[in-house]
């Protein structure tokens, strides 16, 4: 339990480090999050289209 902890203990902080030093990264993060968000709905609502045809 001691090494899961002092795991995660360091990716937090090289991700707080990460964060940090590269401002534009959480613009691109947030920009990629919407986009994947968009694509999933679309594929998503093309299957209930889909299945709904179907019956």
């Amino acid at each position: 339990m001691e090494k899961i902890l002092e795991r995660y203990e360091r990716y937090s902080y090289a991700e707080r480090q990460l964060v940090a030093t590269e401002p534009e990264s959480q613009v691109q993060h947030a920009f990629h999050t919407a986009l994947h968000g968009r694509r999933i709905r679309v594929i998503e609502s093309q299957g209930a289209a889909e299945f709904g045809a179907a019956d």
